[in-house]
């Protein structure tokens, strides 16, 4: 995989990711970082540290986010694919190859020759069809539901389907690697409902052994993994720990041999320790969702102003010590779609205050609520954002703190007025679309502009990479004009591990790859 960063550490391993035809890339996987002193060695377990458990096992009511489930979906389901090294290519997983001949309406997934689920029942096309219609259910309730629901039309003969998506998307494997339908699994065993928790089945590198809720799971080799010789680990221990400093301490004091993280200033106190860092860059960060259905965020003044108001830089000291890096937009530098020249959020405290005072003369005050995630750094950004808009006239922002279901039950139902969360992508169209467009299920802002939906479509079916880049121009632009949400910091997902632990990889959405991790002796 591609290295993305280099820390003064160790080198980030992660993919470039797939665009146009994605043909399978040759050569499959490298083995092992180039950092690490020698081949990976086979053998050992593997304690790593993560943010939280999944309610359950089903692979299409699971995250795939490195602060999620993907530890978890990836070591029981494997993956489809994954990014290629080269644009254009995604590396094989259970399918040798995800390809288009039509620009993007018609794709087909040609799965491995001869695979099996761990209870050897085929893991064929058939297997795939079921998975995706499935999850593209609205009853089930599956946050990937707006990925499978792309798909209109299925055929599956032996190990090859063929789907044909409503519109052209050229970057359709994408919209897979980032969420739940990259993990497949046994139709059979689904069909045993809440009984598939207790014995989960599917085709990857580890099968469950023992699962203690609220404490850890412990998973054991995968005898029929397609993969000759992988996973290296004979076992892995996946430790849900939800305090970032005891995730790190388990680190620091042996109790685990890595931990998962996004937060900035741990990454210095590794780096004391001696401990290897992993990073992986994206786009986007952690925003704060305007809701601009309802008052007093239906006015794009109101947006407008508290952008304006706010010190970026004041929240990521309060937030993360400084540490986080502020968005000069929604693309990282490092991104091809990043223009230095297009307009950015920055603080304007007398256009403000301006703006402030003429909606308060027009009866329309601004006042609001922030919905608050109990997380120690998602409550600190909200009380910087609460401390700072008390320095003006005329706004008033109280603060909230519900428990996760209460919080995502207000955002599902649109009755926040602004509420927390995050946007991460390496390949844009999937996410902006998802995040951005009028019609998407994911717009939690409910902005709606036919320009922005018209460059989203565009960023969506174009194969001309000139084209693209306009286009996403027009989104950036827009985006920095309508104001959806405000974009406050962004963190990396990051592995921080002992010297003994290797093979770290990432893709899409901090998405933890596990075949490939292994222990030095």
């Amino acid at each position: 995989m591609k290295a993305l960063r280099i820390t003064p550490l160790i080198v980030a391993m992660a993919g470039a990711l797939a665009l146009t035809g994605c043909a399978a890339e040759e050569g499959g996987r490298p083995s092992g970082d180039p950092n690490a002193a020698g081949p990976p060695q086979a053998g050992g377990t593997m304690r790593l540290a993560t943010y939280s458990e999944p309610r359950m096992l089903d692979p299409a009511l699971m995250i795939n986010q490195y602060s999620n489930h993907a530890l978890f979906g990836n070591a029981l389901f494997g993956t489809l694919v994954t990014p290629g090294q080269k644009e254009g290519t995604v590396r094989p997983g259970l399918a040798e190859s995800f390809a288009t001949t039509d620009k993007g309406t018609t794709w087909t997934v040609k799965l491995r020759d001869g695979l099996t689920f761990s209870d050897g029942t085929p893991l064929d096309a058939k297997a795939v069809e079921d998975n995706w219609r499935r999850t593209a259910d609205q009853k089930l309730g599956s946050e990937s539901r707006p990925a499978a629901a792309l798909v209109e039309e299925y055929e599956a003969k032996g190990q090859t389907l063929t789907v044909k998506l409503g519109s052209p998307y050229n970057t359709f494997p994408d919209a897979v690697m980032a969420t739940s339908l990259n993990w497949i699994a046994s139709p059979k065993a689904l069909a045993t409902g809440s009984k598939f928790n207790d014995n989960p089945v599917g085709a990857g590198p580890f099968v469950l052994e023992k699962w203690t809720r609220g404490g850890e799971m412990r998973l054991k080799k995968n005898p029929s993994y397609y993969a000759e010789g992988r996973p290296y680990l004979d076992a892995l221990v996946l430790k849900p720990v939800q305090d970032e400093d005891q995730r790190f301490n388990n680190v620091l004091t042996n109790g685990a041999d890595a931990a998962v993280t996004a937060t900035p200033q741990l990454l210095d106190r590794a780096r004391s320790a001696g401990l290897p860092i992993y990073e992986f860059p994206t786009s986007g960060g952690i925003k704060a969702n305007f809701n601009a259905r309802i008052a007093p965020f239906n006015d794009p003044r109101a947006r407008m102003a508290v952008v304006k108001a706010l010190d970026m830089n004041a929240i990521n000291q309060a937030t993360y010590a400084g540490k986080a890096e502020v968005p000069q937009s929604l693309f990282a530098k490092d991104s091809p779609y990043f223009k230095a020249d297009l307009p950015s959020a920055k603080q304007d405290k007398a256009t403000a205050q301006k703006l402030f005072d003429q909606l308060a003369a027009e009866g329309k005050p601004v006042k609001f609520k922030i919905t608050s995630f109990p997380s120690a750094s998602g409550l600190k950004a909200v009380q910087s954002i609460q401390a700072q808009l008390k320095t003006y006239r005329n706004v008033t922002a109280e603060v909230e703190v519900l428990d996760y279901p209460a919080a995502l039950a207000k955002q599902l139902d649109h009755t926040f007025q602004m509420i927390p969360g995050g946007i991460m992508f390496r390949e844009p169209a999937f996410a902006l679309y998802f995040e951005l467009h009028s019609k998407s299920s994911g717009n939690i802002s409910g902005i709606a502009d036919p320009e922005l939906d018209k460059a989203l479509e565009t960023g969506r079916s174009s194969a001309d990479p000139a084209e693209r880049s306009a286009a996403f121009a027009t989104v950036s632009r827009k985006f920095a004009e309508l104001n959806p949400l405000l974009l406050y910091v962004r963190a990396n997902p990051t592995v921080i591990a002992s010297k003994k632990a290797h093979g770290f990889e990432m893709y899409n959405r901090g998405s933890l790859l596990v075949d490939g991790m292994w222990l030095s002796r």
